[in-house]
């Protein structure tokens, strides 16, 4: 909040009017829509206090008070975005100073073939009918809206007002991606890590086909001959610290997928026959029970949804867990027989001696020699696991577990399994398994659902890219005897693709170059494509397209305020863009995004002359989506000086800060043929005059609101002056 008025209170166009009382002749209390006044006085009176002589900071509590009273969502003490605070501000305070008291009704006319100059005067006269206050006379400008039938070439063209643009950043699409794939059908393929080159607005889906693209030109150990599209599928997960955090649906976005996840893909076998299932064991591997620290504590997580969550390993435990993650087809009955007990251990034997060799080991001693010792010399009672895993080992270099306190030892065979399942008529049954929902664990415990899409029609879809996991299926832990926790790691081959890419990045990385703002306005006017959801409907075609649309400005205001659009939502996701943006502070010139009618109009047009703007205030933003600080930086109209305005801290800055910083957020432009009227910075209490003694008792009124409470929402630093107060930052709202 703090950010956004002190970018406000210095267009002085605007505080001119508060400072000199001339805003209250507009005040409007009959406005439906508005706040009879009320948030303009308020806001009167802040500005008051902040010009004052000998200002020092403000703590603003009934301006808040009033604003919240007209946008809600800004009472409390939750952090506000700056824009947003800002959107609503000034359209509180043009409804409050409308001059029009009562708003006629105007009848939108279709433009039929007339020139578009005509329309937009139009178009821009029927909305000062409506709207007219010293708000609109600042900021308010025109934009054209052109849409065209991609078909017949029909073109419809639309004028609006514009209180401020909303910018977009131009951002790479495509992505570097690190991938990791696990053949899961065939455990004597080494595992590959390949770098795929992605859309990051496209889906889990594309960056599989990627996927298989990279396979079927891979001819070592005959790849592309053992694995294709027709007969196999994927799943993509995140791991993390050697166990899957999540599993990625194939319709998420690839934007979803952050740069710091480690990714692994998993091919799987297509299922022949989908209403016969499939399971897949998860494997995760641990330490040598000689070397793990021992836990009696063992926590699992359960989902209510048709499929049961895997249990996790406590966090007592998870320093234990090494390598990556095994997904292993088993039997179609369960995976809690005899046979998926022989599959697994057969899988796992096969990949350890195909990749593991004896220099890869960190330990070479035979932990089952240590137990058997540990038994003989009668130890056993000290730590029974031991024991028994040397048992559990014999033969194997490995040994599965459950949980801390059960082995894996099925005790049916598939037949029993089947005969149990026929004869009992329970809720889990195999078709549960086959719905195309699954869920897994999280890193904390919690329930992960993978698919968003339950609908019967994306089922069918889901069962042929998505790992069923079985309703009484648990995380099968391998204790190793050997501690590979290297060898995983040296098993996985590097792909040409990876090579090329450590190649293409060696060295410290070059310094980040600023996108101009040019660029940024390059495009918010180019001309795109109307997604699936925002189809047009065309008047020749008789049917909705999706039309070609593209937006130029067409009334360049007096003050003109960028948004840059530095936050990216989604259903399932939301992000800041970080891209360093580089602003002029002085002849910043838009012609080039202005539309080209409005650049050739008449002498008599009452469109402005010049395009040419200057920099006076700017809104940063500091951190992420989740949380961060804002901060302003102002150019004071009476010195021309700069300065820094953060809390109750206010400080002289150079030129240079301005144009070093990467957080610019709202940038707020002047154009050059408009007078800056020099603000009223110093308010004389000592008048005695009418104005004199209005703003006397505005300030008398100001500090006995303060007076009732003690601790100030948010403070203000005022007026240009140093100001840096610890002790009213202990007190403040830093969120604010």
């Amino acid at each position: 909040m703090n950010s956004a008025l002190q970018c406000l209170s210095h267009t002085s166009m605007l505080t001119d009017a508060f400072l000199s009382n001339a805003y209250v002749e507009d005040i409007n209390e009959d406005n439906p829509i508005g706040m009879g006044g009320k948030l303009a006085k308020e806001y009167g009176k802040l500005i008051t206090a902040l010009w004052r002589d000998g200002a020092v900071s403000v703590a603003p509590r009934a301006f808040k008070s009033a604003l919240a009273k007209f946008a809600p969502q800004f009472s409390g003490y939750n952090q506000q975005d700056a824009q947003e605070l800002l959107a609503f501000l000034l359209d509180g305070l043009h409804e409050d100073l409308n001059r029009v008291k009562v708003k006629p009704y105007v009848e939108e006319k279709d433009a039929a073939g007339r020139m578009d100059a005509d329309v937009a005067k139009e178009h821009w006269e029927n909305h000062l009918a409506r709207n007219n206050s010293r708000i609109v006379d600042a900021f308010q400008g025109q934009y054209k809206s052109t849409l065209v039938c991609p078909d017949c070439e029909n073109r419809s063209v639309k004028f609006d007002p514009f209180m401020y643009l909303t910018v977009p950043l131009p951002t790479t699409r495509e992505r570097e991606l690190k991938v990791t794939i696990v053949f899961g059908d065939q455990p004597e393929l080494k595992p590959v890590k390949v770098v795929v080159v992605v859309d990051n607005e496209g889906s889990v889906k594309d960056l599989e086909k990627k996927l298989f693209e990279i396979l079927a030109g891979e001819n070592e150990e005959g790849i592309s001959s053992k694995v294709s599209e027709s007969t196999h599928r994927w799943a993509i997960a995140d791991i993390f610290k050697a166990k899957v955090y999540k599993f990625f649906d194939p319709d998420a976005k690839v934007r979803e997928i952050s740069d710091k996840d480690v990714i692994f893909a998993y091919c799987l076998p297509k299922v022949e026959n989908q209403n016969e299932g499939e399971l897949f064991a998860l494997v995760c591997h641990r330490k040598p029970l000689a070397s793990a620290t021992k836990s009696p504590y063992f926590r699992s997580s359960y989902s209510g949804y048709e499929t049961r969550a895997s249990s996790i390993v406590s966090t007592h435990d998870e320093n234990e867990l090494i390598g990556f993650p095994l997904l292993i087809p088993t039997s179609v009955a369960s995976e809690d027989t005899i046979e998926a007990k022989e599959t697994i251990e057969d899988w796992i034997e096969k990949f350890s001696i195909a990749h593991f060799s004896s220099s890869t080991c960190e330990n070479n001693d035979d932990v089952a020699t240590e137990d058997a010792a540990m038994v003989e010399g009668g130890k056993h009672k000290e730590d029974q696991q031991r024991a028994e895993f040397a048992e559990k080992c014999a033969g194997k270099s490995f040994a599965l577990r459950k949980s801390l306190s059960e082995w894996y030892e099925p005790k049916q065979s598939n037949a029993e399994f089947l005969k149990n399942k026929s004869s009992e008529d329970d809720a889990i049954t195999l078709d549960s398994t086959r719905s195309g929902t699954f869920s897994l664990s999280n890193f904390y415990g919690n329930t992960t659902n993978t698919v968003s899409d339950s609908s019967p029609d994306k089922q069918d879809e889901r069962a042929s890219s998505l790992p069923n996991i079985a309703d009484k299926s648990a995380p099968i832990f391998a204790y190793w005897k050997k501690n590979h926790e290297d060898a995983f790691e040296k098993c996985v081959r590097k792909h040409d693709s990876l090579l090329q890419y450590e190649k293409r990045n060696l060295g410290p990385a070059p310094a980040a170059k600023k996108t101009p703002l040019s660029a940024c306005m390059e495009h918010f006017i180019k001309e795109e494509p109307l997604g699936e959801d925002d189809m047009w409907y065309c008047g020749k075609c008789k049917k909705h397209v999706p039309a070609k649309c593209s937006m130029n400005i067409w009334r360049a205001p007096p003050i003109l305020i960028l948004h840059l659009k530095r936050f990216s939502y989604s259903r399932s996701w939301r992000d800041k863009i970080d891209v360093k943006i580089g602003y002029p502070l002085e002849d910043f010139d838009i012609s080039p995004f202005i539309a080209e009618d409005a650049l050739f109009v008449d002498e008599d047009s009452d469109l402005p002359k010049s395009t040419v703007y200057d920099l006076y205030a700017v809104v940063n933003h500091y951190g992420s989506m989740g949380g961060g600080h804002y901060t302003a930086y102002a150019k004071h109209a009476e010195s021309g000086s700069w300065h820094s305005y953060d809390d109750s801290i206010c400080r002289p800055i150079d030129v240079s800060s301005v144009q070093e910083s990467n957080a610019g957020y709202v940038l707020f432009y002047k154009r050059k043929d408009f007078e800056m009227h020099r603000p009223m910075s110093r308010v004389d209490l000592s008048l005695d005059d009418e104005e004199g003694n209005h703003h006397h008792n505005l300030l008398r009124q100001q500090n006995e609101n303060d007076g009732k409470d003690s601790s100030p929402d948010f403070i203000l630093g005022a007026n240009g002056e140093d100001v840096d107060n610890e002790s009213l930052l202990d007190t403040m709202d830093v969120s604010s």
